[in-house]
């Protein structure tokens, strides 16, 4: 039988437990009113479903405006596959940019996961082959599962802009640990040197584990590092809050296969609780404003196909596109904004959709003298059905069970840097990269970066402390119409400065002895750029702005006049209201474990709030 039709047999025996639990039609809900009505199945509002219905009292209904991993394609269970989940899709809300100020007016393609476990089910990857003039598909992961929770001072800021140390580096430790359950790598290889154990969870949700299967470059990038030292010190975990160096980066990943929040916060042992109702298709029109309680509006409801009521609280987890998206469209965003479209104005609250924050990357490759990469992979179909037989007929074995990086690096600018002196470092302290560099091997870019034949190894300079802003913006009052989304990418003079000279500290890793007769020259659009006004030209046409989507709905002090959320969560001027995903902070991290501890931390704060402690 071929492979992919095993790999549908099998994903569907995984699930199948799962997707008898779970509602497809609102006619087979046991009841319109539940105690908590969460919108989206993603890291947030999945760990908040599941600890919330730890006691059987509570019941909650969570509604997935998109459907189940079992309709979706199996590339998502495999770990290399990353490379094959770009473009529009069914499983995909297929949002596309305004025209691109800093990037030549260029739109687009901004991918969104419209499926159960949210951005965590998918990762879109690098340029893909269905460019069109019009319509630019860039290399934003959604989900690449890499395992970082960000700088130790990303966190401690968070603390002292809100006012409450519950949201530091210290304060979040707890919630690390109950998110993350450390899983030996499938080949049960010596992990000892690839990450500290001392500061990993071991009994908790969602599987997390060091490289699932060595590559040729592993090697060689430690002895560049070693050779080159400073800014290259080896950094035994890059999740220890100094994550400056070079080192080894744990995935979520379990068994050679993908570790979602629909696998794990929502796997057949929890959503089968009787408590806990899963309505999948549900897409929401609008939060429900039931009355006031003294000077706060209060609700209680949500609008999709019909109303459900919510006795205690709605949580919006629905990401930081469609969560600003539903504010508005409930009449909370900027009045002025809300007037334009005729909306009626029940909340006056201008930060709503504004200071979005996104990564921005440029894609160093070089043609190496070796076959032993995954380009062949990506490119040969009949290669990949020997690998994927491999992966079935072997315990998950082999090259598919991992990403297509397994070690980073976390860079800062030189301190004299030019642009010091004409503008504040925005890193949130000393220990805190402005430069994350993935290191691939292979080149896993489509489109007008792809290259038919060769190997390579690619190395990402993503910016990971832009000082660009965009925003999402309505553009009717109808719920089904894609909002107005401005990445804001290289608008700022950080930015541009930034991005060039990360490109430089990549390409100096390569300048390391060990390179010498194993990479044989630099390739692709940054081949030929060597002054800044080149490298500068190259962001523009090529710059690719990731998938972690910030800030849309920021957290703040509860007595700041910005900000869309008080540090409880709740959305400021309201009760029964609260936001739990990653629009309301700005992280230097990846967004997933982030976003993760967020909903962990947010649930014991509604617990709080409710005795359920």
């Amino acid at each position: 039988m071929h492979a992919y039709a095993w790999l549908t047999i099998l994903f569907l025996v995984l699930i199948r437990r799962a997707l008898a639990a779970i509602h497809v039609t609102p006619s087979t809900l046991p009841s319109l009113t539940f105690d908590f009505v969460i919108i989206g199945g993603g890291p947030g509002g999945s760990v908040v479903a599941n600890r919330l219905t730890e006691d059987p009292n509570v019941t909650v209904l969570l509604l997935e405006a998109g459907g189940s991993q079992v309709i979706a394609s199996t590339h998502l269970i495999l770990p290399l596959f990353v490379v094959f989940l770009a473009s529009p899709s069914p499983r995909d809300w297929n949002y596309s940019s305004i025209p691109q100020k800093g990037l030549d007016n260029q739109t687009l393609f901004v991918p969104r996961a419209k499926i159960l476990g949210g951005c965590s089910s998918i990762s879109n990857a690098h340029l893909s082959s269905h460019q069109s003039p019009s319509l630019r598909l860039v290399a934003m992961h959604v989900d690449g599962m890499l395992y970082l929770r960000g700088s130790s001072e990303d966190w401690d800021r968070f603390a002292n802009i809100t006012g409450d140390d519950g949201w530091s580096w210290e304060g979040m430790q707890q919630y690390f640990f109950k998110n993350e359950k450390w899983t030996p790598p499938v080949d049960r290889h010596n992990t000892t040197g690839q990450f500290d154990p001392n500061i990993h969870g071991f009994h908790g949700i969602n599987s997390v584990s060091v490289a699932n299967f060595p590559t040729p470059i592993d090697g060689k990038v430690l002895e560049a590092a070693s050779q080159l030292g400073a800014p290259w010190p080896f950094n035994l975990d890059p999740n220890s809050g100094n994550h400056l160096g070079v080192g080894w980066v744990p995935d979520t990943i379990k068994d050679g296969t993908r570790s979602s929040a629909a696998k794990s916060y929502l796997a057949p042992e929890f959503v089968e609780r009787k408590n806990l109702h899963v309505l999948l298709n549900a897409h929401v029109r609008k939060v429900v404003n039931r009355g006031m309680d003294g000077s706060k509006l209060v609700f209680g409801a949500v609008q999709f196909a019909q109303a459900d009521k919510a006795t205690k609280e709605v949580i919006i987890s629905a990401g930081s596109i469609n969560t600003p998206q539903l504010l508005l469209l409930s009449g909370i965003g900027p009045k002025s904004d809300l007037n334009a479209l005729s909306l009626p104005t029940l909340l006056d609250l201008p930060s709503v959709g504004a200071n979005l924050s996104v990564h921005i990357a440029l894609y160093v490759s070089h043609a190496v003298n070796s076959a032993d990469t995954f380009d062949d992979i990506i490119r040969n179909a009949t290669l990949r059905e020997q690998f994927t037989q491999e992966w079935l007929g072997n315990g998950h074995r082999g090259r598919l069970a991992d990403t297509e990086t397994s070690q980073a690096a976390f860079v800062r600018l030189p301190q004299d840097a030019d642009i010091f002196k004409r503008e504040q470092d925005p890193a949130a302290g000393p220990h805190t990269g402005h430069i994350q560099m993935g290191i691939y091997n292979g080149n896993p870019s489509f489109g007008s970066n792809s290259l038919s034949t060769g190997n390579f190894i690619t190395v990402s300079a993503r910016l990971i402390t832009p000082t660009s802003r965009g925003s999402v913006k309505l553009n009717t009052t109808d719920p089904f119409n894609k909002p107005l989304i401005d990445l804001g990418s290289l608008t700022s003079e950080f930015d541009k400065f930034a991005l060039r000279e990360g490109v430089k500290i990549v390409r100096g890793l390569f300048t390391a002895p060990v390179w010498d007769g194993y990479i044989l020259g630099e390739v692709g659009a940054l081949a030929n750029a060597t002054t800044d006004e080149e490298i500068e030209a190259v962001a523009r046409t090529d710059g690719a702005p990731d998938g972690h989507i910030v800030g849309t709905a920021a957290m703040s002090h509860r007595d700041a006049l910005f900000g869309v959320v008080d540090p409880d969560l709740k959305v400021k001027g309201a009760n029964g209201l609260r936001v739990v995903d990653a629009s309301i902070f700005v992280s230097t991290g990846n967004t997933q474990v982030p976003t993760y501890a967020v909903g962990e931390r947010a649930a014991d704060l509604i617990k709080a709030d409710w005795g359920l402690l």
